[in-house]
């Protein structure tokens, strides 16, 4: 399995948002799959989501 997906977005590089809420966000959805992020609806999105975390398991999603 590769990480990441070809949506990532850009974090801000100031050293008083690097644990920001939005920052931790961006985090977590750079890590998630193309099969997850380029679902066709909110629903599917949702089901993907939840089934490759639950594979997955929350030590993916460290904060580190």
């Amino acid at each position: 399995m590769t990480r990441g997906n070809s949506q990532k977005l850009k974090k801000k590089t100031t050293a008083r948002d690097a644990n920001m809420f939005y920052n931790r966000v961006i985090n977590f959805w750079n890590k998630l799959p193309d099969s997850v992020v380029l679902a066709t609806s909110i629903s599917s999105f949702k089901q993907q989501l939840s089934s490759f975390i639950m594979n997955v398991g929350s030590e993916y999603f460290s904060v580190n």
